[in-house]
Order: structure tokens, then C-alpha cells, then sequence
């Protein structure tokens, strides 16, 4: 054997290939492989399809061949560097092909490839076997179509090699030299019928700006339709197939030879069902009717999009409206139809979704393939939006595929996810409407499904992609997702009659205390730190009950109102005061600004340190290093911690500052408010009804400021401080008292509103009232 051919595709770890169980041979390898066997050069085949890593290594071993070839692509990658490592080890010289390594010569070139065919691969792995081999008179430098490492250890690019014109020239796909019978079985098994593929061309000239044309270029080259019937008719003779994949581009790119092809199938009597890919212009009423006369049987449409103005972006150069008119050409005539959706493309607005849902609606296709938009390097799409790639968590070259790869700025994977289902789900029940023996469970379900996927895109219309440029990147946490003071200073005139004063907030603020008292009394003094305090009401309560309390605020604005309101209140302290006998001493506290501090816990032990983490360095602001270095206790009241998406850091903090056994009261937003939920559904606002799902949800602050929310639930939460708290319980605060912007439902109402309250006060500890509420409170303890 000269050379082994193969590629790094295996079905057994291919869980969703395995549902679908549609596997076709590698015409590419055969081609190559019949190729060099005319020419005089032994071509032997591992096919892995079928095969195991194992099985590879085995055969390396047997065969011991001087050349290795690998097929290549984005999906494989991982795999291919694997057997080429492998092959490398036992001698071979390794030679790659595809369209993959071409867009990353450097990358392969360093992992045990010797040399990277450009292009198509016949008359280049030829000539290059000929040279290693010895003969032929080649020198590397002089086979073109070729990429290698020159002496300097740069990639050496030799001449474009020209493409082959005359395809009938060249033998049919060596399928003698894989196990045929293998996929035969395997589709009769789960399909109860046979399919193996051919191609009648190569290349496409069309432009669509995200696709990859690294092999074939942008040409259109034609087998004779007579090369083509032979082919079909030794397949037909040799393993009798009940259906043929046409794996051309687009089949029917040229209609005269369609129709000659036809004319040659009707001599010699061949009709053998098929299925195949074309665009909307390639069809028209005339070439339907051909089609169905030589027996396809699915034609597969690339729509793309349902918008024209995406498609007009893409360089599709076809027609959305048109399309539909000849799937409807294709419904009449008997021939099942399939199309593809791309979603998520540069300048995709969710109108555009909504255009692609009627446009699949309405067309009623039999099959829909959904893929989210993945740059591919080498298109003019990877040079449009290559600057804002994001790479997956944990992302590596070697092992990691371009697929995995996202855009900046995009909408976030699980909101596409939701989106397919209801593109799929919304298409299949048109289809489904329009068969007389449709299933009512069936329609049922499609239905449902739509809904669910229209539901959850409403909860995730919010979350981005992040921008992985380094100028829209920062230290520490973005200020953009953190309650810094400035949007809560237009609040702060307001806030007191809009909450603090209003019956319902006194309702609520009610609840909170019973914790407070619960968490902090027992007579003694405790100092008190409390986060995000606003106009002062609690810490001011607080220190009216003995306690010493330093209260923190980001928005200078509240914290003005605090320390005027506290200043009238005899023993209430006053904004800047410091010290144990001043009550309340009011103090600017960004948390977005907490980033690291020298202490390490103030005077635990060894022993205590061995029995809980010790929380990470985090500085502080210049005000908090000057105040008490160990609190009693900590206090967050009524969503501050919701505005930090961070908030095991602030675990860390407190973890610093609250000594053992010192208790958290900590109260926010949770992500299932019934009132909310059924207050917005009733309107018909999904977006709003669902917003608390969304990571990172925009709020609106009073005064027409934004920020950014996170609605943890009492388990994450716990989770968060588990490392350096102890969860004592969890309890509600509005599970039946409906939110303040909602005050209007009970206002006027005050029966109503003690009824609820002491609902809340009756149920509050009891699941799932714990987790089915406005805000919840939850109460921690400094682990020792």
C-alpha cells in the first residue's frame, strides 16, 4: 500500500447522527482513492464511519503505509489531529485535504501534518505521492495546490493548481474498497429503505456570503448526463438502492442538462427515487414537472430566511414570496419538501424571525433543518463580524470546532434555541393542518411546543453575547451591570412616598423586621452593617432598638435624605458620624467598587480557617477601611443584591467583615412573582410577565434611569454564601401582597391589605411560598 486514506468521522460518537441514521460513503475519499489507483498508485481506505480509533490504530499498525491522507473539516478537527498524531508516530507522512485546513495551515502544519492539499485533491495527492514515494520527478516546491512548512518554519503557499474541467475523465468513487453493505443496513434498519449518493457536478457559483467554496471554488463544472446514467446504473447493479442522494449543490442549476439527463434515464429505463438540493430561481413549474417524472421523491429548498431583507444581506439572490409559490408547485406534483433556516445573522431582528415563522408557515414544509449562524473563516462573513467572535468556556483550538463559535452582540444561544422550536414546531403543525388524516395529539403538541418556544424567547430577548474586544472590557465587574449610585439618585425624592411611607411598603417593611428583630435581638448591642440602605429607614429602626448600624448606600442622593433623617431623630446618628455611640453612621459603598481588602477575616483561627474557605482578597473603598473592622451582623434590604451579578464576591466581603456566628438578613427579588406573572399574562405581555427569567434584565429606576437586575432564587443564593455562611431559612415578603408598582390592585382596599398580610404572615415560611414570591428573605450564619 503507497497510501491510506480516511477520515476522522465516527457514527459511535455521533448521538444525533445515530437518531437520524442517514450516513452516506466518503465520495470525497473514494474519488481520490479510484484516482490514484488509475494512475498506478495503491490506495487503500479506512473508512471510520463505521470504524473505531482503535480499529485506525490497528490498521496503521498492519499496514504501516508511507502516506497518510486525512479529510478534514470543522466538525472533525479534534479527531483528525488524533489519527494524524498517530500516523506520525509510526512514520507515515501526513497529508491533509478538506475545506478546514486550508483556513488554519499554521495550526495543522505544528500538529504532525507534513503537507495540506488546497483544493480539489486528485491530481494533487497524485503528484505529491509520486514525490515522497520517489518518483515522478516532482519536487514538493513544484506540486501545486499545496501548503507546507518551508525551512524557516513559515507556511509555503505553492500556485493555485487548476481545477479539473473534464470530470467524465476521471473513474467512479471506489466504493469497492469500503463496506457498502454497512450503510445499506443501517438505513433499511431505521428507514426501511436503502439510499447511497452520487454527484452530477462540482462547485457553485453563487456568493452567499457564508459559505464556505475552499474546495471547489466558485465554478459550476458538469459530468455528461451520459457519465452520470452509468454511474446510477453500476449503483443500481451492484448494491440495489431504494433511493439516490443527489449531493450536488444545486441540482437543477442547468435546465437543458436536466433535461437531457431525463431523456437518458428514460432510454435506459432507469427510475430509481431520489432526493436533492436546489434553490427557488432554479425552479419554475416546467422543471417541477420534470422532476417529478424522474421519480424525486424529497427536493430540499435552502431558504435561509423568511425576510428579504436578510436574504438581501446574505447575497442569497433568490426570493422569499417565489419560494413559497414552488414549494406549493412541489406539494401538487407528490414531492415531499425540505428547507433549511439560518437564524441569527449579522443585522437579524427579531421581525425577521417573525417573517421566516409566516414564511414557514405558510409554505408548510415536510422538513425544516434549523443552524444558528457560524462564521466560517475564509467567507465574507468571518471578515464582517471576525473581530467580534466569541469562543465558547473552555474553548481550544485542538479540541473545540469554529461551529461552537458565536458573535458579540448577538442574542444568546438559548434564546435561538427557543427560537428553532418555534419555527419547526409552527411549521410542522401548518403541515399537519393540511392532511386530511392528521392527528389531533399530534397538532396538540406541535402547538404547544410553538408556544413554549415563543415564550421562551420572550424570556430571553434580553441576554446578549458579550463583546470580547479589549476596548469594551474593564477591571472588576462592568459598570453597566452594577447599581452603581448615579441611577438611583433620580429616586431618591421620590422613594419614600413611593415605597417606604406607602401602606403596602409598610406592610412589607414589616415582614423584613420581624426577621430583623428574630435575627438581632436577645437585649445586647450588635453592630450592624447594612448594604444598600437607601433613605434610611431600617438602619434608623435599627439603632432605635440599640443597635449600632453603618449604613451603606452607592447613590450620594439617598444617602443625603438618610443622614437629614436620622440627624431628627434623636440618638440617630448623623451622615459621616463614626463610633459605637452614634447609632447610625452612613457611608458610600459601591459594591461594584468592592475589589479586594488586606484582611483576612479580622482574628480567626487556624482551626477555623482549615473549616471554612478563606474568602479571596478584595479591596475596599477608602470610607469602609476607616470603619469597624468586624460587624454582628449584615443586612441587605429590598433588592440591593439584586443589582450584582456577582454575588459570591459580596459573600467574600461579608465574610470578611461579619465575625462567626454573626447572622445575614438578606432580601431580594425572586424569579417567580405570581402577582407579576399573572398581572402581565392577563395583558398580554410576555416579555414582561417572563423578565425575571432573563440573566442580567433591564429595569427601569424612577427618573428614567436603567440598570441591569439578576433574580437569584433562594437555593442559588444560599449556594453563593455557602462557602462561608450557613442557610438557617427562607422565608416570603409578597407572596400574597402583590409588588408596589401594582399597589393599585389594593389600594383603597386596607381589609384586603391586612388580609394578605397575614397570609404572609401565616404561610411566609412554607414551600412554595418561600419561592413564589415579590422579594424573599433569607437568613445566613457566619460559619465558624
Amino acid at each position: 500500500m503507497d497510501v491510506l486514506l480516511s477520515h476522522g468521522y465516527f457514527l459511535d460518537e455521533d448521538a444525533a447522527e445515530q437518531q437520524i441514521m442517514r450516513p452516506f460513503p466518503p465520495l470525497g475519499l473514494l474519488y481520490v482513492a479510484a484516482y490514484l489507483a488509475a494512475k498506478g498508485v495503491s490506495a487503500g481506505i479506512y473508512d471510520s464511519t463505521f470504524g473505531s480509533r482503535t480499529g485506525f490504530l490497528r490498521y496503521l499498525e498492519d499496514a504501516r503505509p508511507p502516506v497518510v491522507g486525512l479529510y478534514a473539516n470543522m466538525l472533525t478537527r479534534a479527531n483528525v489531529l488524533a489519527m494524524a498524531r498517530a500516523a506520525k508516530e509510526r512514520g507515515a507522512v501526513v497529508v491533509l485535504g478538506g475545506p478546514e485546513p486550508v483556513n488554519y495551515p499554521e495550526e495543522y502544519l505544528a500538529r504532525s501534518v507534513d503537507a495540506i492539499v488546497a483544493g480539489e485533491g486528485e491530481e494533487t495527492m497524485l503528484e505529491l505521492t509520486r514525490h515522497l514515494l520517489g518518483g515522478g520527478g516532482h519536487q514538493r516546491e513544484d506540486v501545486a495546490g499545496l501548503l507546507f512548512l518551508d525551512d524557516a518554519g513559515a507556511v509555503h503557499r505553492t500556485p493555485a493548481r487548476t481545477l479539473l474541467r473534464e470530470l467524465d475523465e476521471i473513474p467512479f468513487p471506489a466504493r469497492s474498497k469500503i463496506d457498502i453493505a454497512a450503510y445499506l443496513q443501517a438505513w433499511r434498519a431505521r428507514h426501511g429503505f436503502a439510499a447511497l449518493s452520487l454527484i452530477t457536478a462540482r462547485g457553485c457559483p453563487y456568493t452567499c456570503r457564508w459559505c464556505s467554496h475552499a474546495v471547489f471554488g466558485h465554478t459550476h463544472r458538469r459530468r455528461s448526463p451520459a457519465n452520470v446514467a452509468d454511474e446510477l446504473d453500476q449503483l443500481c447493479l451492484a448494491y440495489r438502492p431504494e433511493r439516490i442522494w443527489y449531493a450536488d449543490d444545486v441540482f437543477t442549476m442547468s435546465h437543458a442538462w436536466l433535461r437531457r439527463y431525463a431523456l437518458e434515464l428514460d432510454k435506459r429505463r432507469l427510475r430509481v427515487p431520489f432526493e436533492t438540493i436546489t434553490r427557488e430561481d432554479r425552479l419554475d413549474e416546467d422543471i417541477v414537472a420534470l422532476l417529478a417524472r424522474m421519480g424525486c421523491a424529497k427536493l430540499w429548498i435552502g431558504a435561509e430566511s423568511g425576510s428579504q431583507r436578510i436574504l438581501d444581506a446574505m447575497d442569497r439572490r433568490t426570493n422569499a414570496a417565489r419560494l413559497r409559490e414552488m414549494m406549493a408547485l412541489l406539494r401538487a406534483r407528490g414531492i415531499e419538501t425540505g428547507t433549511f433556516i439560518m437564524l441569527g445573522y449579522e443585522g437579524e431582528r427579531p421581525e425577521d424571525i417573525a417573517a421566516t415563522a409566516e414564511h414557514l408557515r405558510r409554505s408548510a414544509p415536510d422538513s425544516v433543518l434549523v443552524t444558528l449562524a457560524y462564521p466560517i473563516k475564509g467567507t465574507p462573513y468571518y471578515e464582517d463580524v471576525g473581530d467580534r467572535l466569541v469562543r465558547p468556556r473552555g474553548w481550544n483550538w485542538e479540541t473545540s470546532s469554529d461551529r461552537g463559535n458565536t458573535v458579540a452582540g448577538r442574542r444568546s444561544r438559548r434564546y435561538y434555541r427557543f427560537a428553532q422550536r418555534w419555527l419547526v414546531s409552527s411549521a410542522m403543525l401548518s403541515g399537519e393542518r393540511l392532511r386530511p388524516s392528521g392527528s389531533l395529539w399530534r397538532l396538540v403538541r406541535l402547538a404547544l411546543h410553538a408556544a413554549i418556544g415563543r415564550i421562551g424567547m420572550a424570556m430571553t430577548a434580553w441576554r446578549r453575547e458579550p463583546d470580547p474586544r479589549p476596548s469594551r472590557r474593564g477591571g472588576g465587574w462592568p459598570s453597566s451591570e452594577i447599581a452603581a449610585g448615579a441611577p438611583f439618585d433620580g429616586a431618591a425624592e421620590t422613594y419614600d412616598r413611593d415605597f417606604a411611607s406607602h401602606p403596602l411598603g409598610t406592610h412589607l417593611r414589616a415582614i423584613v423586621r420581624r426577621h430583623l428583630a428574630k435575627a438581632f435581638g436577645g437585649g445586647a448591642s450588635t453592630t450592624i452593617l447594612e448594604l444598600g440602605c437607601g433613605t434610611g429607614e431600617d438602619a434608623i429602626w435599627l439603632a432605635g432598638h440599640g443597635h449600632s448600624v453603618v449604613a451603606t448606600d452607592a447613590s450620594t442622593a439617598m444617602l443625603g435624605i438618610a443622614g437629614a433623617k436620622a440627624a431628627a431623630v434623636p440618638g440617630g446618628g448623623s451622615a459621616g458620624a463614626t463610633g459605637k455611640d452614634a447609632g447610625v453612621t452612613f457611608a458610600v459603598l459601591d459594591l461594584s467598587a468592592i475589589a479586594g481588602d488586606s484582611s483576612d477575616g479580622a482574628s480567626e483561627s487556624g482551626s477555623h480557617r482549615a473549616a471554612t474557605p478563606a474568602p479571596p482578597p478584595m479591596p475596599e473603598s477608602e470610607t469602609m477601611n476607616r470603619l469597624p473592622t468586624l460587624f454582628d451582623g449584615a443586612f441587605s434590604s429590598f433588592g440591593a443584591l439584586n443589582c450584582v451579578p456577582d454575588r459570591r464576591a459580596v459573600a467574600a466581603f461579608l465574610a470578611r467583615r461579619v465575625r462567626p456566628g454573626g447572622r445575614l438578613v438578606l432580601v431580594l427579588m425572586g424569579p417567580f412573582c405570581p402577582w407579576e406573572l399573572l398581572w402581565h399574562l392577563a395583558h398580554g405581555r410576555l416579555a414582561d410577565a417572563f423578565r425575571r427569567w432573563r440573566r442580567g434584565a433591564p429595569a427601569q429606576v424612577p427618573g428614567g434611569a436603567q440598570v441591569r437586575v439578576w433574580y437569584p432564587t433562594p437555593y442559588r443564593l444560599a449556594r453563593d454564601f455557602s462557602p462561608w455562611f450557613h442557610h438557617c431559612y427562607t422565608a416570603s415578603a409578597g407572596s400574597f401582597l402583590p409588588p408596589t408598582y401594582l399597589a393599585r390592585v389594593v389600594e383603597g382596599r386596607p381589609r384586603l391589605m391586612r388580609v394578605l398580610a397575614g397570609l404572609e404572615r401565616i404561610a411566609g415560611r412554607i414551600f412554595p411560598f418561600t419561592w413564589l414570591n415579590d422579594h424573599y428573605v433569607c437568613v445566613l450564619e457566619r460559619r465558624p
